[in-house]
């Protein structure tokens, strides 16, 4: 009886993890911390992944009773191949962070995003086969779906509380609160207007499915309501990546309906319904056009471009529109496949992108509205794999998501009940619209949620596949629970850290520099690893007076990570404010300044930074030089030219 209530407890926490991920972690919102949007909900991923990992432990060590493979229990055929792709996805990765130019980043990802780091991809590899092992309810015809409903209407509940939060957003609930206009461009609990879009693209088709299915005319009207609510929220962000991603899976989840007698059949006796759905978008769509419609006439001609770019990016010449954001992303990609050109087989590492491309950045940037951005991202999901974990890794990645497809168009296919069989292409319509965004776009940590969760769900109903018995072995139980252990604690130990660096940054910003050391030495005593703290800590030290401590911090941030361009601007300024009070420290601001100019020779700032530098050092022929480069570089640069004009 004991033994029985541990389990059911075990299993109840299991459940409890998936659904509050589901719902949770796209309302997640982190005020006080450094970054508000990503950094939160990668934490809670962690955290619940550990908690649904140590929770799975005890639930198999229960023997042969639980449907589990470690500790004795059931394992089926497709939970052996199920081993195959994530394995080969997770191997690359790990030899590509071994032989990363920065180690720290690709285990944990890159600073506030952590999204694709090491550990994040096992977290989602992790999270997928637990619930393929555990999310099932036994029926006489094998797998039940009272399971599966549960988790698609937690996702479109979630789905509904984002979107009248960006509706909301789009009449100016918060316009006076965001330095970004969300009242232009809605972004929700998401915190971008693409990262939105892409997420609610994915919801609504399965949001459509679960409407038609529902018979009784009170829920049927209930579950009318919530693809029309999510197709405003997703409106309001007029992002063209997700009107594609939408446009991509709603005409699968119609080609379905035409090819399928059973999901026709259905979907005859929803025809009020579905015409009341389509009249309420045109109406959106009509009513409220906003910037989208001129978004469409200015970037028509770049999706043709996009699309046919990866056949012609090595020709030359390639001109960027100073404000089309279409023609922007095709210079990028251009200086991307520049650097998967130099690190072809297993790249720069995972989540290295914003280190390694900085050498392989086209002057050509320096022409357009967004020169003095920071790319940590290539913007199109599949080149930046292959700039991080190379070839090997993105035909590793392409396979996983060929695996994930072809089973669930295997179940939808072989599905012989009507009301599942249309669950089945609203959930697989849903998911193929993440690939589609994720070219134009890049995984956030919602995405990648539902692209491995998805076809998790797809799985775990219907038939009992073939399995066999498997004997007790305790040695994978207890790395599960040390693993379970450090998924917890960490995110723990990071958003503390975060938070109380993201104090830091506010008492800093008020002036009031020696309260700033204080939470920036706790935040580097807590974390010594990420050179963010050490930076800023250098900086603010600097600005207090304490040059002997802001000289150590600045070296220690440089050692943690010579290939941060944030890190060595920042340094950069810290050794600057010491020299104008020591002129001992100008040498020192000219050797990051001219080793940042030299590590990214098309970055008219760092060349600007140096040429500043040596002007203040009185060495003017080398200040000429350096800003005659700067203006090759950008010939608009004011700042430049108003000091070439003083020399």
């Amino acid at each position: 009886m004991f033994k029985t209530s541990i389990l059911s407890t075990a299993k109840k926490m299991i459940d409890f993890g998936y659904l509050t991920l589901f719902f949770i972690t796209p309302l997640l919102v982190l005020p006080y911390s450094h970054e508000l949007f990503e950094f939160p909900k990668m934490m809670f991923v962690y955290f619940l992944t550990g908690l649904i990992l140590i929770s799975y432990g005890v639930y198999s060590a229960g023997g042969p009773a639980s449907p589990t493979s470690l500790g004795g229990g059931l394992v089926s055929k497709f939970h052996i191949k199920s081993l195959i792709p994530f394995g080969l996805f997770l191997s690359v990765n790990l030899i590509s962070s071994v032989n990363s130019i920065n180690k720290y980043t690709s285990i944990f990802g890159y600073y506030t995003r952590f999204n694709d780091g090491l550990v994040s991809l096992i977290c989602f590899a992790v999270l997928f086969y637990v619930f393929v092992k555990t999310q099932f309810e036994k029926s006489k015809g094998g797998r039940s779906p009272a399971c599966m409903y549960r988790y698609i209407d937690t996702l479109i509940i979630s789905g509904v509380f984002v979107s009248i939060y960006a509706i909301a957003q789009h009449f100016g609930i918060d316009k006076d609160y965001w330095v970004q206009n969300s009242a232009a461009r809605a972004f929700s609990t998401l915190g971008q207007p693409n990262w939105l879009a892409a997420f609610l693209a994915a919801i609504i088709p399965i949001s459509i499915a679960q409407m038609i299915n529902q018979k009784e005319k009170g829920r049927k009207i209930a579950f009318l309501v919530t693809p029309i609510v999510t197709f405003a929220g997703f409106w309001f962000t007029y992002s063209l990546s997700g009107i594609l991603g939408l446009a991509g899976g709603l005409l699968v989840l119609g080609i379905f309906a035409l090819k399928s007698e059973e999901i026709k059949n259905t979907m005859s006796l929803n025809k009020y319904p579905l015409v009341i759905l389509v009249v309420s978008y045109i109406l959106i769509i009509i009513i409220f056009p906003g910037m989208f419609l001129t978004r469409l006439k200015d970037t028509g001609k770049g999706i043709k471009e996009k699309l046919s770019y990866v056949a012609y990016a090595a020709e030359e010449n390639l001109e960027a529109g100073p404000g089309n954001t279409a023609n922007i992303r095709l210079t990028l990609w251009k200086s991307t496949l520049s650097l998967i050109k130099s690190k072809p087989l297993f790249g720069s590492g995972p989540e290295n992108f914003a280190y390694a491309f900085l050498p392989n950045r086209t002057k050509e940037l320096n022409q357009t509205t967004e020169w003095s951005f920071l790319y940590n991202k290539a913007h199109n999901e599949y080149l930046n794999l292959a700039a991080c974990t190379g070839i090997v890794g993105v035909l590793t990645y392409l396979y996983l998501l060929f695996w994930l497809g072809k089973i669930q168009v295997e179940k939808l296919l072989n599905e012989k009940d009507n009301r599942l069989k249309i669950i089945r292409a609203g959930i697989f319509s849903g998911w193929l619209t993440i690939l589609i965004t994720n070219f134009f776009g890049f995984s956030v940590v919602n995405t990648n949620l539902l692209l491995f969760l998805l076809p998790a769900i797809a799985f775990s109903y219907g038939k009992e596949n073939e399995q066999k018995q498997e004997k007790a072995n305790f040695i994978p139980l207890i790395v599960l629970n040390l693993l379970g252990a450090f998924l917890i604690a960490l995110p723990l130990a990071e958003t503390t850290t975060d938070i109380i660096f993201a104090e830091g940054e506010r008492e800093e910003g008020m002036g009031s520099y020696e309260k700033a050391n204080d939470y920036f030495k706790k935040a580097v005593k807590i974390n010594p690893f990420e050179p963010a703290y050490s930076r800023e800590l250098a900086f603010s030290l600097a600005k207090e007076g304490n040059f002997e401590e802001a000289d150590f911090y600045a070296q220690r941030a440089f050692a943690l990570n010579p290939y941060n361009s944030l890190s060595l601007k920042s340094l950069t300024r810290t050794y600057f404010v010491m020299a104008e009070s020591e002129n001992d420290y100008y040498k020192k601001a000219e050797t990051v300044a001219k080793y940042t100019a030299n590590y990214i020779p098309t970055d008219p700032q760092a060349s600007y930074n140096l040429a500043v530098i040596y002007f203040s050092e009185g060495k003017l022929k080398e200040a000429r030089e350096e800003i005659k480069r700067t203006l090759e570089l950008k010939p608009d640069y004011l700042e430049a030219r108003k000091v070439s004009e003083s020399l």
